[in-house]
């Protein structure tokens, strides 16, 4: 007997199920409750409820549609169905057989399986065909039928060659039954009414939560019926019959000729079902219509439809319900809308999926506290595809209790998603950043017995070891690139290897010893090699084709060489697959490249897990599994256009599409009606969000066409204006916080950049305000650090008093050889020449040195840049050579007691006929204040050198006498102590644009000082060569910042420089 029941809510529907266990029990204890069920969340959702109401639940099978189906073979003595036809079996058939079509019907399939790519192409054609002939089994038994006795239904070259192949896959399998035709003969043993002899049976079936069946299915059900009791639960949005909804048009045209006729205006005339359930019901319609048409008899049982509105103040949700529940051409009418601030609808958009959940967070603590008796399990927060979203929850929802169920197998086991890195590395080019991004993995670096402090380790070393792509010199050619050692991860092992067995600055056999390598270090540097000789072993295997049976050996041999021997349930998955793979070689014996075998496994990471459902949390998890589940608020993310409904596109080979028959799945329209189950089962709110403003230009984007509907149905059908809220890009936006604005957030951490924010833009003038921090008297100082102050005051300033480091970055490295060099690069690089140049160091050495730590690019190019590079260096050492200022001195001491400030140190680069100091690069204004202060202490100490000489790439300083050194010290030691609390306003590159824009418009100069030292100033903080102003100072204009005082620190302390200053012009010129 078959019994039907139906209400537009679930829980009347489990209120029943639960009152026809307790009032009807199976005469057995032993006996279990039989379940067909559509996902594993409605699995869970049943069983919380009978739970809550029986006190403790158990002895029952939650069972999908096709399981339970064919779990009935058995038991009417049906052999299973061959996994020729099925599954991964059908896949592997197909592509063997595709490698071996000569016949003139395949003449389609061999001109696409030609060109590039023809083995990636096979494999994917087969997983197409596959899915399609899994499809005909069930939705076109009748048509395989037919093929197989030799018939055609459309008589084209398309069925042809489906019906060839398909017959080659018959003759292949143990059985020319299918899976539909072995269901064909279920139906017709269920039907031949022998009762309960033809096999055990289930005492009862529940059908609970299915929105739509294939009709071959409904047969099975129904001559099941004549055997067992089956209570089937549907829950329908509208009450009463509507599955002829699909003819709408039919009946308007009936009322509007009956209304003519009577003499009834046509603009009167109502639609006979809501305008939403006529564009999101189809398949709900559809499927009424299937079942009433199939079931030969049937019972009709419960019938209870709630009426959603159940107060004098309808809600605009409720409303929307109780209209599509009603015929709206009914007499009596829904109350109208009255009351103001309806938020029961929401609609939100943002600029991204992260601002998605930042904007949720906050409504989802603002749901809480307004309803003290809301719960966090009573919250759903769906998306139609949750893993979009799943790296940002942890981040955003760490402090709120919540699950996270559907994910796939990827999120849920750490050791596929790993494995799967592993992989993705074997057809690529093993970038530095790609390799240790794996090795960062803890499955990996439990392998290899990696702790964090080695892998901080292991990035110095290969950093300053060169390493940037390519296994081996082989590798990176096969990738296209240099096939040099070079800059591979073989010669920087090597050179590691190298450094640690001897002591050396120069090449041994061709390699560059690098000998960072210490001690209990040297153990980590094992681990390393035994890494890289994994990876070497399996890229060779890689490149070579294996059969099935062997690739599956491979990869458990590799899963034990990178996790090493730990036993546990993820890595046994792992396993699993392996096996399966393995076992699918007797359905193709032939070779595979790599490419095939990756694509296969990153397929097996799709799989959804059943965990996390409703497990007394906030709950997010895709549509899919959750439908028709009742929640008090439903949030929906997602629903962007194209997105959700999903656009697809069948094959052109799909015959399903040439003929259409009820129950015949449709992507767009099972999401609509997910969309309309969504909207029925909220309860108190609906949540809708979508990528609804372009993250780049701010333009609006246009939400899903079903959202869309929605709001002009509201619009429309109720007079309520149902408006898109748009959030700001970023969550500290000020609007958040201000009284005036709807817009809200509850982070404190945001609301402290909001308000900084705010300030900053009405005047906030930096970290540093206008008072001076208390002082400390300075008694001495090293001359270092005194000249290091007027290098730089202002960073002087940030680093030592405030604390923070600037341009301090950890060890990083290239992902790729490096072709040119950028101008700090070629000022580091160019200084090391000219110091191994002056050492004489070989000119080869030198190149092989720099290019070996991947600091000059590689191949002919890198040589004839050296070359150029090498001759600039030799200039520039010969004019330090004829700067005849004689053989190095020791340094000279210095001791002086200054303006109550005593001044300890020494000057270097001290030679015969003065100081000597040489830049191989330009030189700026910090580097003549640094000389001219090295003069003064010369002149001051009245030793018998007083030449200072500074030799730059494009000039030659030197200074005239000094007339009053002491004097110029003296307000240098003012400055300093000054310096120490409060940032002074001597800006020493601006200070010396306008020193030298003063000089130049004593000759013929026109440019107004102050603009040039305007321009020096703005230069340094659009290209962020000093990021202490910025901190100091923040956004305020280089106008404000160099005045008076400015002028007046200059015009004292710079001016004399450039006064003093004689300038000869070097023949190097870059």
């Amino acid at each position: 007997m078959l019994v039907f029941h139906a209400s537009n809510r679930t829980e009347s529907l489990t209120e029943k199920l639960a009152e026809i266990i307790s009032t009807s029990p199976l005469p057995s204890l032993f006996q279990p409750e039989t379940f067909l069920i559509q996902s594993r969340g409605m699995e869970r959702m049943l069983t919380n409820v009978l739970t809550e109401k029986f006190g403790v639940w158990g002895n029952s099978d939650f069972l999908l549609p096709l399981d339970f189906i064919t779990g009935l073979f058995d038991k009417i003595g049906i052999e299973p169905v061959d996994e020729y036809y099925t599954g991964n079996g059908l896949v592997w058939a197909i592509e063997k057989l595709l490698r071996e079509i000569d016949e003139p019907q395949f003449y389609q399939l061999r001109t696409y399986l030609t060109g590039t790519l023809t083995d990636r192409k096979r494999y994917q054609l087969a997983k197409q065909i596959a899915d399609l002939f899994d499809q005909y089994q069930i939705m076109r038994p009748d048509l395989l039928d037919l093929w197989q006795k030799g018939s055609l239904a459309y008589n084209d070259d398309t069925e042809r060659w489906q019906r060839a192949l398909w017959l080659k896959i018959s003759e292949q399998a143990r059985s020319s039954y299918h899976r539909g035709s072995q269901i064909t003969q279920l139906i017709t043993k269920l039907s031949s009414n022998q009762g309960s002899a033809l096999g055990d049976f289930p005492a009862r079936l529940f059908i609970f939560g299915l929105h739509t069946l294939p009709p071959l299915f409904l047969e099975a059900l129904n001559a099941l019926a004549n055997h067992c009791q089956i209570h089937f639960f549907i829950l329908s949005p509208f009450q009463g019959y509507w599955g002829d909804m699909d003819s709408d048009k039919v009946l308007v045209k009936r009322k509007r000729a009956e209304r003519e006729l009577s003499g009834v205006p046509s603009s009167d005339i109502d639609q006979p079902f809501h305008p939403l359930l006529v564009k999101l019901g189809r398949q709900g319609a559809h499927f009424q219509e299937l079942l009433l048409n199939s079931v030969e008899q049937f019972h009709e049982g419960w019938v209870y439809y709630h009426q959603p509105i159940d107060s004098k103040q309808p809600r605009l949700l409720n409303v929307l319900q109780a209209e599509i529940l009603r015929d709206v051409d009914q007499p009596e009418r829904i109350p109208k809308l009255s009351a103001t601030g309806d938020e029961t609808i929401k609609i939100v958009s943002c600029h991204s999926r992260y601002r998605e959940l930042m904007v949720l967070k906050d409504y989802v603590l603002s749901w809480l506290y307004e309803d003290n008796t809301l719960e966090l399990h009573e919250i759903g927060i769906m998306a139609p595809d949750i893993s979009d979203y799943t790296p940002f929850i942890p981040a955003l929802f760490d402090d709120i209790p919540y699950s996270l169920a559907d994910k796939g197998v990827r999120e849920e086991n750490s050791y596929f998603e790993t494995f799967l890195r592993f992989l993705a590395l074997q057809d690529g080019r093993f970038e530095y950043s790609e390799v240790m991004s794996l090795l960062e993995r803890p499955e990996v670096q439990q392998g290899f017995a990696f702790n964090s402090r080695d892998l901080d380790n292991l990035r110095v070393w290969l950093t300053k070891a060169g390493v940037r792509w390519g296994l081996s010199p082989e590798q990176r050619a096969f990738c296209g690139g240099y096939d040099g050692l070079l800059g591979t991860w073989r010669e920087g092992l090597e050179r590691l290897m190298m450094g640690v067995a001897i002591d050396r600055d120069y090449p041994v056999d061709g390699i560059l010893p690098y000998g960072a390598v210490e001690g209990s270090s040297r153990t980590t540097l094992g681990g390393l090699a035994r890494f890289f000789r994994v990876l070497e072993t399996v890229e060779a295997t890689c490149r070579k084709s294996h059969t099935l049976k062997t690739w599956s050996l491979f990869l458990g041999q590799w899963c034990d060489e990178l996790f090493g021997s730990e036993e546990n349930s993820e890595l046994s998955e792992l396993y699993r697959h392996f096996q399966s793979l393995g076992e699918s070689a007797r359905y193709n014996e032939k070779p595979f490249d790599f490419a095939i075998i990756r694509e296969w496994f990153q397929e097996q990471g799709q799989v959804r897990s059943s965990t996390g459902f409703l497990s007394g949390k906030l709950m997010f998890c895709s549509m899919l599994p959750m439908r028709t589940i009742p929640f008090k608020i439903i949030c929906l993310l997602g629903m962007n256009a194209g997105e959700f409904p999903r656009v697809t596109s069948n094959p052109s080979f799909d015959l399903l599409s040439r003929e259409y028959r009820p129950g015949d799945r449709s992507v767009r329209e099972d999401h609509r009606y997910q969309f309309l189950e969504a909207i029925i089962s909220a309860r108190h709110r609906l949540y809708l969000s979508y990528i609804g403003q372009s993250i780049q230009s701010g333009k609006p984007i246009p939400p899903s066409v079903l959202v869309s509907e929605l709001i002009d149905s509201i619009n429309e059908h109720h007079g309520v204006d149902l408006r898109i809220e748009a959030h700001p890009l970023h969550s500290s936006s000020i609007r958040y916080f201000s009284e005036n604005s709807q817009l809200f957030s509850f982070n404190e951490t945001q609301y402290e950049i909001a308000r900084a924010y705010e300030a900053k833009g009405s005047g906030w003038q930096g970290i540093w305000q206008n008072e001076s921090i208390p002082q400390s008297i300075i008694h001495e100082v090293d001359l270092a650090t005194f000249i290091r102050f007027f290098r730089n005051p202002q960073r002087y300033l940030v680093e030592s008093l405030l604390g923070i480091t600037l341009h301090a970055h950890p060890a990083s490295s290239e992902d790729s050889e490096p072709f040119e060099l950028d101008g700090l690069q070629s000022y580091l690089v160019g200084n090391e020449i000219f110091e191994r140049f002056s050492n004489k160091e070989p000119e080869q050495l030198i190149l092989n040195r720099l290019q070996t730590k991947q600091e000059w690019p590689l191949g002919s190019p890198g040589k004839i840049q050296f070359t150029d590079q090498l001759e600039n260096v030799k200039g520039f050492y010969q004019r330090i050579v004829d700067s005849q200022m004689g053989d190095p001195l020791p340094s000279i001491p210095v001791d002086l007691e200054i303006g109550g400030l005593r001044l300890v140190g020494e000057l270097s680069g001290i030679h015969e006929h003065g100081q000597l100091s040489f830049k191989y690069a330009g030189i700026r204004g910090r580097d003549y204040l640094e000389t001219w202060i090295q003069k003064l202490l010369l002149s001051t100490i009245e030793h018998p050198l007083k030449r200072v000489l500074l030799v730059g790439r494009r000039e030659t300083i030197d200074y005239a006498t000094i007339d009053e050194p002491l004097t110029h010290l003296t307000a240098l030691v003012k400055l300093f102590k000054a310096g120490q609390f409060d940032p002074l306003k001597l800006f020493v590159e601006p200070g010396f644009a306008y020193t030298e824009q003063l000089k130049k418009n004593e000759a013929k100069g026109r440019t107004d000082p102050l603009v040039a030292a305007y321009r020096s100033y703005q230069q340094q903080v659009d290209k962020q060569f000093a990021p202490e102003l910025d901190i100091l100072f923040a956004d305020r204009p280089p106008e404000e910042l160099l005045g008076e005082e400015f002028l007046k620190v200059t015009t004292e302390v710079l001016l004399p420089v450039q006064n003093h200053l004689i300038k000869t012009t070097g023949s190097d010129d870059e």
